[in-house]
């Protein structure tokens, strides 16, 4: 694919997500808006309820108005009495009293407008403040809640981030986007644990004050003016019954005692029972307007807020949020455009899997290469050691020493120093090839005049015995290691050649399902376009990917095993044993020939420790790491052998006196350890 329609198919799949989110949010804003106007109303229900059911005056203060209606009433009765066929014998007396009486019922009804006790009016206008706060509050819980994106807490926050609710919001979404069975039970839960806590604290300081406003008949204008104006018909018609009433009364006495007067002309018996009504309705008013100056004339009394836990009124708001419908959130261009990004993640696992087993081929070849190179440098090397044997014999060249202000150093020093140049270096250190003498030290040599023993002879068969050995050594270790190469290289090459042929197929089922895990993992933590490329990289740790490279990993992971351990047992019983072998020929052997003064025997100690040093190269080179710890060294039980532990001046327990073979690591793994000498 060209970088030009790569580009043009991320784009294509960055609209898709635009879209598919939109849709998603918008699903996911009515859903809310749905639930908020469920609390909304069920909580303001409950505010009501719960304020007139723990009202401390009850309808105490209602009963109030309901008392001056049936005082009224009286009222309008005796008028309409007074005005009918009641004769008086005090006309002017009874006129006066229906006046008064009109008056008092004149000045209620005015005052009185509308239908309903003004009261129960007062109270309900208090709850109805109390519950249209909580409804805006409840609004701009709403507000915050749109507000904000999904899965974040609204401001104030009711729960803190990376709560449960987050989580939800989070799932809700993820079912949306996804099609999933219910996204609405996780909206709703994000909503009730997010908002619900401070919707309740709301919900308890409104109806607190609210109870508070309502038992509080001081500040309460209506219910004081009724109370006062109760209080106040009740001493008027007290006035009325002393003064009135009594000359009323004295009246028709008076007319009772007279004989002068007619029968038909006494004032009916009824005024006795009209006059009794205003007695009686003073009666009945006296101990209202005493109860009512006394609850007036206390202090609101400070009392427990008996409201709802949270628990309960949590209860109450959930069982009253009706379920929303299933919704239908279109995601098929998504997917359609997942589906191409899927495959190039199963590609890029493809390859990897080729590499792999290009990786294996490597490492064999590479094996080989460095068993090669090893055979080379021996058989090289064999081959200039019978070069330098075949040479005619040389006369004995001893070497002049240089003159040293130093004072001889002790055995015991010289030994260690010698020890110390031969095993703790990369190589052990060639001896100088001997000076050459001239003519006057030639004859001086023929004379018996050099200093050379008598022994040299012998010596110098020694010597020859000892490169003999170390040739046959060599040619040994050729054969032995070509013999080993060619079984390494055919079990190696069998292992790769028992690896399947082919890739295994990927169905569409599988990529289907790998481009939905993709859009749950999309969904659950949305990329923004500049980083979309890193993660759709990551999404390769995604089971359906997975799942493909364990099955993938599972074709080469016996051969690759096996490779691995003939690989080691290649390395360490052959090419490294040889090595070692070798360089204890070096310690054994050619440490007897370094003092020699034979300049082909010199010559072959150069040889022998080049050898030893590019063997070493390319062990580096090949990343092996050669073991060699110094004197003095710690012992380490993971890279070090002790094979003889034994008291040093000068050493302390566990330290290293000496190493008899180098170790050998590869990376991290240790291979071979080193043998050495530990002190006790």
């Amino acid at each position: 694919m060209s970088a030009a329609n790569f580009d043009a198919q991320r784009e294509t799949l960055w609209q898709a997500w635009l879209d598919l989110e939109g849709q998603a949010d918008d699903a996911l804003l009515k859903g809310a808006a749905h639930y908020f106007k469920c609390i909304r109303q069920s909580a303001c229900d409950a505010l009501a309820l719960e304020a007139l059911a723990s009202a401390r005056l009850g309808q105490s203060d209602e009963v109030v108005f309901d008392h001056l209606v049936r005082l009224m009433e009286t009222y309008r009765e005796i008028i309409s009495l007074f005005g009918g066929s009641i004769k008086s014998a005090s006309p002017e007396l009874v006129a006066g009293l229906c006046d008064i009486l009109c008056s008092r019922l004149k000045q209620f009804e005015d005052d009185a407008i509308g239908q309903g006790n003004p009261v129960v009016k007062e109270k309900h206008a208090i709850l109805e403040k109390a519950i249209l706060k909580t409804a805006q509050q409840i609004e701009a819980a709403e507000e915050a809640y749109a507000a904000s994106p999904i899965g974040e807490s609204a401001a104030p926050p009711p729960v803190e981030a990376g709560s449960s609710a987050e989580s939800a919001a989070i799932d809700s979404r993820k079912s949306l986007l996804t099609g999933g069975s219910d996204p609405w039970q996780a909206l709703r839960e994000s909503i009730l644990e997010k908002t619900l806590p401070i919707i309740y604290t709301h919900y308890t300081q409104n109806l607190q004050a609210c109870l508070s406003n309502i038992d509080d008949l001081h500040t309460r204008k209506t219910a004081s003016y009724y109370t006062d104006l109760l209080e106040r018909e009740w001493e008027v018609l007290g006035l009325i019954i002393q003064v009135q009433v009594k000359a009323i009364e004295s009246a028709f006495e008076a007319v009772e005692e007279s004989p002068q007067e007619s029968p038909e002309n006494q004032p009916e018996q009824t005024l006795h029972s009209i006059l009794s009504k205003l007695r009686e309705a003073y009666q009945q008013t006296g101990p209202i307007v005493s109860g009512l100056r006394k609850m007036m004339q206390a202090a609101n009394p400070s009392r427990p807020l008996q409201i709802s836990s949270y628990e309960c009124f949590a209860r109450v708001i959930a069982s009253n949020i009706t379920p929303l419908p299933p919704i239908d959130i279109d995601n098929q261009a998504f997917m359609a455009g997942l589906l191409p990004e899927a495959d190039i993640i199963f590609e890029g696992l493809r390859t990897g899997y080729l590499e792999r087993i290009n990786d294996l081929q490597l490492g064999v070849t590479g094996d080989i290469s460095l068993a090669d190179k090893v055979v080379a440098i021996f058989k090289k090397a064999g081959e200039e050691l019978a070069s330098l044997q075949s040479k005619p014999a040389e006369p004995e060249m001893p070497t002049i020493p240089e003159e040293s202000e130093e004072p001889p150093a002790d055995e015991h020093t010289v030994n260690t120093e010698a020890q110390s140049s031969t095993r703790n270096s990369p190589i052990a250190e060639a001896a100088p090839v001997p000076k050459t003498l001239d003519a006057s030290e030639e004859t001086a040599a023929a004379a018996g005049l050099s200093g050379i023993s008598e022994e040299a002879p012998a010596n110098h068969h020694i010597e020859n015995q000892i490169l003999s050995g170390i040739s046959e050594t060599l040619e040994i270790k050729v054969e032995s290691l070509a013999e080993s190469l060619q079984t390494f290289t055919e079990n190696s090459m069998a292992q790769l050649a028992s690896i399947p042929k082919g890739i295994p197929v990927l169905t569409e089922e599988s990529l289907i399902t790998s481009a939905s895990q993709i859009l749950l993992a999309w969904s659950a933590a949305p990329p923004a376009l500049d980083n979309l490329a890193d993660f759709l990289a990551e999404c390769v740790s995604l089971d359906a990917f997975a799942a493909y490279d364990e099955q993938l990993a599972k074709h080469i992971s016996n051969a690759s095993a096996k490779i691995e351990k003939i690989s080691l047992r290649f390395k360490k019983e052959t090419l490294l044993y040889e090595i070692s072998t070798y360089e204890e020929i070096l310690f054994h052997s050619v440490s007897r020939l370094r003092e020699s003064a034979l300049p082909r025997v010199a010559a072959a100690v150069c040889l022998l420790d080049e050898t030893f040093s590019n063997l070493e190269s390319l062990l580096t080179e090949s990343g092996i790491t050669v073991i060699r710890p110094a004197t003095h060294e710690p012992f380490n039980g993971r890279e070090h052998e002790v094979l003889v532990a034994e008291e040093a001046d000068g050493f302390a327990k566990g330290e290293i006196i000496k190493v008899m073979t180098s170790g050998y690591k590869l990376k991290d793994q240790v291979i071979l350890r080193a043998n050495v000498i530990a002190a006790r």
